[in-house]
Formats: structure tokens, sequence, C-alpha cells
């Protein structure tokens, strides 16, 4: 397996989704100082998976969060995915295009 960066990998994961014609949202952190005092303040829907998407043909709601390395799911992206799936989404926990295909195939041979 080619170790890819985050980003590398959430972009090539992206590019693919597109193609394959899901509407595709990345969820990028804003950071930025306080106007009042000197504080960081960060805004990113803490939990939220790094990509969402839209699958073409059947509208359901995707969910990928992209690791690299030892990275594991933090406690607030694990609830984030089980609320997915308790909805009726998909959640792929990346860490390969590999992962997201062998997912998009199990649900287009089960909901297409």
């Amino acid at each position: 397996m080619i170790d890819m960066s985050h980003n590398d990998l959430r972009n090539v994961v992206a590019k693919w989704m597109s193609a394959k014609g899901y509407l595709v949202m990345f969820n990028n952190a804003v950071v930025g100082r306080a106007l009042t005092d000197d504080r960081i303040i960060k805004a990113n829907g803490d939990g939220r998976a790094d990509i969402q998407a839209i699958a073409p043909k059947n509208g359901r709601y995707w969910a990928i969060e992209v690791k690299t390395g030892s990275d594991r799911l933090k406690p607030k992206q694990k609830v984030f995915k089980e609320q997915v799936e308790k909805r009726g989404g998909v959640f792929v926990e990346a860490r390969s295009l590999h992962d997201v295909m062998m997912r998009h195939d199990i649900e287009t041979s089960l909901f297409n």
C-alpha cells in the first residue's frame, strides 16, 4: 500500500466519488482569532466526517472519515458514525481508496 498524506487521500477519494456521480462536500476546519481577544477559535463541526456525499442513484448519505498512519476514530467521530448508521446512512473509515471502492460495490449491489 502506498502511504499518502491525509489531504492526498481525501482528495483521491473525493475525485473517485465525483467520477462515480456522487455529490461530494468537504468538512473543512475554520480557524481564526476572536475579535475581542487573542483566543484561537475553531469551527469545524467537531466529529463530522472529512467527506460528506450524496449517492447519485438513491440519494443515500455517505460520510467518509479519512485516516492515515496510526490515527483512530475519536470519541465524537464514533458518535457521529453511530448517528449516521442509525439513520440509514453509510459511514466509511477510509485508510485507502480501496476501502471506499469496496463499500461502494457492496452498497451498489444491495441497494441499487
